[in-house]
Protein backbone atom coordinates (compact mmCIF):
# COMPACT_ATOMS: atom_id res chain seq x y z
CA UNK A 1 0.00 0.00 0.00
CA UNK A 2 1.38 3.39 -0.96
CA UNK A 3 0.21 6.72 0.36
CA UNK A 4 1.41 10.20 -0.50
CA UNK A 5 0.31 12.93 1.88
CA UNK A 6 0.58 16.68 1.56
CA UNK A 7 -0.76 19.48 3.67
CA UNK A 8 -0.29 23.23 3.66
CA UNK A 9 -0.24 24.82 7.10
CA UNK A 10 1.60 27.60 8.89
CA UNK A 11 2.09 25.88 12.24
CA UNK A 12 3.52 22.60 13.47
CA UNK A 13 1.90 20.43 16.11
CA UNK A 14 3.88 19.17 19.08
CA UNK A 15 2.22 15.77 18.60
CA UNK A 16 4.42 14.94 15.63
CA UNK A 17 7.32 12.49 15.95
CA UNK A 18 10.59 14.40 15.70
CA UNK A 19 11.55 13.18 12.22
CA UNK A 20 8.36 14.67 10.77
CA UNK A 21 9.37 18.20 11.76
CA UNK A 22 11.90 18.44 8.92
CA UNK A 23 9.57 19.71 6.20
CA UNK A 24 12.19 20.32 3.53
CA UNK A 25 13.30 16.72 3.06
CA UNK A 26 11.38 13.96 1.38
CA UNK A 27 10.34 11.33 3.91
CA UNK A 28 9.37 7.69 3.46
CA UNK A 29 7.53 5.95 6.28
CA UNK A 30 7.34 2.16 6.34
CA UNK A 31 4.91 0.74 8.89
CA UNK A 32 6.00 -2.27 10.93
CA UNK A 33 2.36 -3.25 11.50
CA UNK A 34 0.63 -5.89 9.37
CA UNK A 35 -2.85 -4.94 10.66
CA UNK A 36 -4.99 -3.17 8.07
CA UNK A 37 -6.96 -1.28 10.73
CA UNK A 38 -3.83 0.09 12.38
CA UNK A 39 -2.29 1.08 9.06
CA UNK A 40 -5.48 2.85 7.96
CA UNK A 41 -5.50 4.57 11.35
CA UNK A 42 -1.88 5.65 10.80
CA UNK A 43 -2.86 7.14 7.46
CA UNK A 44 -5.70 9.07 9.10
CA UNK A 45 -3.46 10.19 11.97
CA UNK A 46 -0.94 11.65 9.56
CA UNK A 47 -3.72 13.28 7.54
CA UNK A 48 -5.03 15.02 10.64
CA UNK A 49 -1.73 15.91 12.31
CA UNK A 50 1.14 16.20 9.83
CA UNK A 51 1.83 19.70 8.51
CA UNK A 52 3.71 20.80 5.41
CA UNK A 53 4.78 24.16 4.06
CA UNK A 54 3.92 25.00 0.45
CA UNK A 55 6.34 23.21 -1.85
CA UNK A 56 7.17 20.52 0.68
CA UNK A 57 7.77 17.10 -0.92
CA UNK A 58 5.29 15.48 1.47
CA UNK A 59 5.40 11.90 2.73
CA UNK A 60 5.40 8.51 1.07
CA UNK A 61 3.74 6.00 3.41
CA UNK A 62 4.09 2.27 2.70
CA UNK A 63 2.72 -0.81 4.40
CA UNK A 64 1.66 -4.38 3.68
CA UNK A 65 -0.92 -6.44 5.54
CA UNK A 66 -2.31 -9.89 5.90
CA UNK A 67 -5.04 -10.68 3.32
CA UNK A 68 -7.64 -7.90 3.44
CA UNK A 69 -10.52 -6.48 1.45
CA UNK A 70 -10.70 -2.70 1.74
CA UNK A 71 -13.85 -0.97 0.53
CA UNK A 72 -14.20 2.72 -0.19
CA UNK A 73 -15.91 5.05 2.26
CA UNK A 74 -19.15 5.20 0.26
CA UNK A 75 -19.42 1.54 -0.74
CA UNK A 76 -21.67 -1.38 0.19
CA UNK A 77 -19.79 -4.40 1.62
CA UNK A 78 -22.69 -6.74 0.81
CA UNK A 79 -22.27 -5.77 -2.85
CA UNK A 80 -18.51 -5.49 -3.13
CA UNK A 81 -17.38 -8.84 -1.74
CA UNK A 82 -18.50 -12.27 -0.66
CA UNK A 83 -18.81 -12.03 3.12
CA UNK A 84 -19.02 -15.82 3.30
CA UNK A 85 -15.68 -16.15 1.48
CA UNK A 86 -14.18 -13.42 3.67
CA UNK A 87 -15.07 -15.46 6.75
CA UNK A 88 -14.09 -18.81 5.21
CA UNK A 89 -10.57 -17.73 4.24
CA UNK A 90 -9.90 -15.50 7.24
CA UNK A 91 -9.69 -12.35 5.13
CA UNK A 92 -10.05 -9.07 7.02
CA UNK A 93 -12.74 -6.63 5.85
CA UNK A 94 -12.13 -2.90 6.32
CA UNK A 95 -13.65 0.40 5.22
CA UNK A 96 -11.22 3.24 4.56
CA UNK A 97 -11.82 6.97 4.93
CA UNK A 98 -11.21 7.78 1.27
CA UNK A 99 -13.62 7.17 -1.58
CA UNK A 100 -13.12 4.99 -4.64
CA UNK A 101 -13.49 1.28 -5.22
CA UNK A 102 -12.74 -1.95 -3.42
CA UNK A 103 -9.26 -3.48 -3.43
CA UNK A 104 -7.80 -6.76 -2.24
CA UNK A 105 -4.50 -6.06 -0.51
CA UNK A 106 -2.31 -5.81 -2.19
CA UNK A 107 -3.26 -5.32 -5.85
CA UNK A 108 -2.36 -3.01 -8.70
CA UNK A 109 -5.42 -0.82 -8.59
CA UNK A 110 -6.84 2.42 -9.81
CA UNK A 111 -5.97 5.37 -7.62
CA UNK A 112 -8.22 7.15 -5.15
CA UNK A 113 -7.85 10.12 -2.86
CA UNK A 114 -9.17 12.05 0.10
CA UNK A 115 -9.01 15.78 -0.51
CA UNK A 116 -9.60 18.42 2.15
CA UNK A 117 -9.34 22.21 2.10
CA UNK A 118 -5.59 22.35 2.75
CA UNK A 119 -4.63 18.69 2.84
CA UNK A 120 -4.99 15.55 0.79
CA UNK A 121 -3.74 12.04 0.33
CA UNK A 122 -3.60 9.94 -2.80
CA UNK A 123 -3.18 6.19 -2.85
CA UNK A 124 -2.98 3.00 -4.84
CA UNK A 125 -2.17 -0.63 -4.11
CA UNK A 126 0.33 -3.06 -5.62
CA UNK A 127 -0.09 -6.82 -5.85
CA UNK A 128 3.20 -8.63 -5.31
CA UNK A 129 2.45 -12.21 -4.30
CA UNK A 130 -1.06 -13.15 -3.12
CA UNK A 131 -3.30 -16.19 -3.53
CA UNK A 132 -5.33 -15.13 -6.56
CA UNK A 133 -7.74 -18.05 -6.14
CA UNK A 134 -8.87 -16.63 -2.81
CA UNK A 135 -8.86 -13.13 -4.27
CA UNK A 136 -11.32 -14.11 -7.02
CA UNK A 137 -13.58 -15.98 -4.60
CA UNK A 138 -13.70 -13.04 -2.22
CA UNK A 139 -14.31 -10.42 -4.90
CA UNK A 140 -15.91 -12.65 -7.52
CA UNK A 141 -19.68 -12.49 -7.13
CA UNK A 142 -22.19 -9.75 -6.58
CA UNK A 143 -25.71 -10.07 -5.22
CA UNK A 144 -27.93 -9.18 -8.17
CA UNK A 145 -30.95 -8.44 -5.97
CA UNK A 146 -29.45 -5.38 -4.26
CA UNK A 147 -30.24 -1.91 -5.55
CA UNK A 148 -28.01 0.85 -4.23
CA UNK A 149 -26.58 4.24 -5.11
CA UNK A 150 -23.35 3.40 -3.31
CA UNK A 151 -20.12 3.74 -5.28
CA UNK A 152 -19.55 0.62 -7.39
CA UNK A 153 -16.14 -0.85 -8.10
CA UNK A 154 -14.86 -1.30 -11.65
CA UNK A 155 -13.74 -4.90 -12.15
CA UNK A 156 -10.32 -5.48 -13.72
CA UNK A 157 -7.98 -8.40 -14.25
CA UNK A 158 -4.91 -8.59 -12.00
CA UNK A 159 -1.56 -10.37 -11.92
CA UNK A 160 1.11 -10.86 -9.27
CA UNK A 161 4.30 -8.92 -9.98
CA UNK A 162 6.16 -12.01 -8.83
CA UNK A 163 4.88 -13.82 -11.92
CA UNK A 164 6.85 -11.32 -13.99
CA UNK A 165 9.85 -11.10 -11.65
CA UNK A 166 10.19 -14.30 -9.56
CA UNK A 167 12.90 -12.90 -7.27
CA UNK A 168 10.90 -9.80 -6.30
CA UNK A 169 9.99 -9.31 -2.63
CA UNK A 170 7.86 -6.69 -0.95
CA UNK A 171 10.94 -5.45 0.90
CA UNK A 172 13.01 -4.91 -2.26
CA UNK A 173 10.08 -3.30 -4.04
CA UNK A 174 9.44 -0.89 -1.17
CA UNK A 175 13.14 0.04 -1.05
CA UNK A 176 13.12 0.81 -4.78
CA UNK A 177 9.99 2.92 -4.46
CA UNK A 178 11.48 4.81 -1.53
CA UNK A 179 14.67 5.55 -3.47
CA UNK A 180 12.67 6.75 -6.46
CA UNK A 181 10.48 8.98 -4.30
CA UNK A 182 13.54 10.48 -2.65
CA UNK A 183 15.35 11.15 -5.94
CA UNK A 184 12.20 12.70 -7.38
CA UNK A 185 11.82 15.20 -4.55
CA UNK A 186 15.37 15.67 -3.29
CA UNK A 187 18.00 17.45 -5.36
CA UNK A 188 21.34 15.65 -5.66
CA UNK A 189 19.92 12.55 -3.92
CA UNK A 190 22.41 9.82 -3.12
CA UNK A 191 21.93 6.27 -1.87
CA UNK A 192 23.00 7.40 1.60
CA UNK A 193 20.49 10.19 1.62
CA UNK A 194 17.87 7.83 0.30
CA UNK A 195 18.51 5.44 3.17
CA UNK A 196 18.33 8.31 5.65
CA UNK A 197 14.91 9.37 4.42
CA UNK A 198 13.38 5.94 5.18
CA UNK A 199 11.83 5.55 8.63
CA UNK A 200 10.56 2.20 9.89
CA UNK A 201 7.80 3.18 12.28
CA UNK A 202 5.68 1.41 14.86
CA UNK A 203 2.16 2.91 14.69
CA UNK A 204 1.60 2.60 18.43
CA UNK A 205 -0.16 4.88 20.90
CA UNK A 206 3.21 5.87 22.40
CA UNK A 207 4.48 7.24 19.10
CA UNK A 208 1.17 8.48 17.66
CA UNK A 209 -1.14 9.59 20.51
CA UNK A 210 -4.80 8.94 19.70
CA UNK A 211 -4.15 6.25 17.09
CA UNK A 212 -5.69 3.49 19.23
CA UNK A 213 -9.07 5.24 19.22
CA UNK A 214 -8.86 5.63 15.44
CA UNK A 215 -8.01 1.95 15.09
CA UNK A 216 -10.95 0.89 17.26
CA UNK A 217 -13.35 2.97 15.16
CA UNK A 218 -12.11 1.42 11.91
CA UNK A 219 -12.48 -2.07 13.42
CA UNK A 220 -16.09 -1.74 14.63
CA UNK A 221 -19.27 -2.95 12.90
CA UNK A 222 -20.78 0.54 12.97
CA UNK A 223 -17.99 1.79 10.70
CA UNK A 224 -17.49 -1.20 8.39
CA UNK A 225 -21.19 -1.98 7.87
CA UNK A 226 -23.02 0.86 9.60
CA UNK A 227 -21.72 3.52 7.21
CA UNK A 228 -23.25 1.76 4.20
CA UNK A 229 -25.45 4.04 2.07
CA UNK A 230 -29.15 3.20 1.77
CA UNK A 231 -29.90 0.07 -0.26
CA UNK A 232 -32.84 -2.17 -1.18
CA UNK A 233 -32.78 -5.95 -1.45
CA UNK A 234 -35.60 -8.01 -2.97
CA UNK A 235 -36.55 -11.66 -3.21
CA UNK A 236 -39.45 -13.90 -4.24
CA UNK A 237 -40.44 -16.95 -2.21
CA UNK A 238 -42.91 -19.83 -2.80
CA UNK A 239 -45.70 -19.59 -0.26
CA UNK A 240 -46.61 -22.78 1.63
CA UNK A 241 -50.30 -23.67 1.70
CA UNK A 242 -50.40 -23.21 5.46
CA UNK A 243 -49.55 -19.51 5.03
CA UNK A 244 -51.71 -18.43 2.08
CA UNK A 245 -54.67 -17.67 4.34
CA UNK A 246 -52.71 -14.85 5.98
CA UNK A 247 -52.12 -13.11 2.65
CA UNK A 248 -54.55 -10.74 0.96
CA UNK A 249 -54.40 -12.64 -2.31
CA UNK A 250 -56.80 -10.84 -4.61
CA UNK A 251 -55.21 -11.05 -8.06
CA UNK A 252 -51.70 -10.35 -6.76
CA UNK A 253 -50.52 -13.93 -6.56
CA UNK A 254 -52.56 -15.28 -9.43
CA UNK A 255 -51.66 -18.91 -9.83
CA UNK A 256 -48.04 -18.58 -8.71
CA UNK A 257 -48.49 -18.26 -4.95
CA UNK A 258 -45.25 -16.33 -4.55
CA UNK A 259 -44.52 -13.77 -1.85
CA UNK A 260 -42.33 -10.85 -2.89
CA UNK A 261 -40.30 -9.35 -0.06
CA UNK A 262 -38.48 -6.02 -0.20
CA UNK A 263 -36.15 -4.78 2.54
CA UNK A 264 -34.84 -1.24 2.71
CA UNK A 265 -31.70 -0.74 4.79
CA UNK A 266 -29.86 2.38 5.88
CA UNK A 267 -26.58 2.46 7.77
CA UNK A 268 -26.70 -1.32 7.97
CA UNK A 269 -30.11 -1.38 9.69
CA UNK A 270 -33.53 -2.40 8.37
CA UNK A 271 -35.78 0.63 7.97
CA UNK A 272 -38.71 -0.78 5.97
CA UNK A 273 -40.29 -4.11 4.96
CA UNK A 274 -42.73 -4.43 2.07
CA UNK A 275 -44.70 -7.51 1.09
CA UNK A 276 -46.60 -8.25 -2.13
CA UNK A 277 -49.30 -9.31 -1.65
CA UNK A 278 -49.88 -7.61 1.67
CA UNK A 279 -51.42 -9.28 4.71
CA UNK A 280 -55.10 -9.64 5.52
CA UNK A 281 -54.31 -8.56 9.06
CA UNK A 282 -52.68 -5.16 8.66
CA UNK A 283 -51.90 -5.18 12.36
CA UNK A 284 -49.64 -8.22 11.88
CA UNK A 285 -47.40 -6.45 9.38
CA UNK A 286 -47.28 -3.40 11.63
CA UNK A 287 -46.29 -5.60 14.57
CA UNK A 288 -43.47 -7.05 12.47
CA UNK A 289 -42.40 -3.56 11.38
CA UNK A 290 -42.38 -2.25 14.94
CA UNK A 291 -39.99 -5.00 15.98
CA UNK A 292 -37.77 -5.43 12.92
CA UNK A 293 -37.10 -1.79 11.97
CA UNK A 294 -33.82 -0.65 13.48
CA UNK A 295 -32.48 -4.21 13.58
CA UNK A 296 -29.04 -4.65 12.04
CA UNK A 297 -28.85 -6.51 8.71
CA UNK A 298 -27.41 -9.55 10.49
CA UNK A 299 -28.94 -13.03 10.41
CA UNK A 300 -28.58 -13.80 14.12
CA UNK A 301 -30.18 -10.51 15.18
CA UNK A 302 -33.07 -10.84 12.73
CA UNK A 303 -33.69 -14.41 13.90
CA UNK A 304 -33.84 -13.23 17.52
CA UNK A 305 -36.39 -10.53 16.66
CA UNK A 306 -38.64 -13.05 14.91
CA UNK A 307 -38.44 -15.39 17.89
CA UNK A 308 -39.88 -12.61 20.02
CA UNK A 309 -42.61 -11.85 17.47
CA UNK A 310 -43.60 -15.51 17.23
CA UNK A 311 -43.76 -15.87 21.01
CA UNK A 312 -46.08 -12.86 21.25
CA UNK A 313 -48.44 -14.07 18.49
CA UNK A 314 -48.80 -17.88 18.58
CA UNK A 315 -51.90 -17.71 16.37
CA UNK A 316 -49.79 -16.64 13.38
CA UNK A 317 -46.63 -18.51 14.33
CA UNK A 318 -46.51 -20.52 11.06
CA UNK A 319 -46.54 -17.39 8.90
CA UNK A 320 -44.11 -15.55 11.17
CA UNK A 321 -41.70 -18.49 10.92
CA UNK A 322 -42.08 -18.45 7.12
CA UNK A 323 -41.48 -14.69 6.90
CA UNK A 324 -38.46 -15.10 9.14
CA UNK A 325 -36.98 -17.64 6.72
CA UNK A 326 -37.59 -15.23 3.82
CA UNK A 327 -35.69 -12.40 5.50
CA UNK A 328 -32.88 -14.66 6.65
CA UNK A 329 -32.53 -15.96 3.09
CA UNK A 330 -32.23 -12.39 1.78
CA UNK A 331 -29.41 -11.70 4.24
CA UNK A 332 -27.77 -15.01 3.36
CA UNK A 333 -27.96 -14.25 -0.37
CA UNK A 334 -26.33 -10.87 0.25
CA UNK A 335 -23.39 -12.61 1.92
CA UNK A 336 -22.73 -15.09 -0.89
Amino acid sequence: MLRTLKRSSASLTNRLPAFLNDEKRAKVLVSSSRCIYRNLALEQWLYENATFSPGSPGILLMWWNGPAVVIGRHQNPWVECSLNAVAKFGVTLARRNSGGGTVYHDTISGTAAKIGHQKAYHHCTILVDVNTTILHQVLGGRCSNIESKATSSVRASVKNLKELCPHLTIETLSASLAARFNSQHQEHATKTRSDNCIHLINPSEDHFPGINAMCEKLHCWDWIFGCTPRFTIRGSFPTPTSCTGVLDLGDALGRNEVLKVELKCYHGQIEDVRLVPTLRRHGLLQAVMDEICGTRFVQSEIAEVFRRIKDSDPENSAFIEYLSRCLLTLVGNAQM
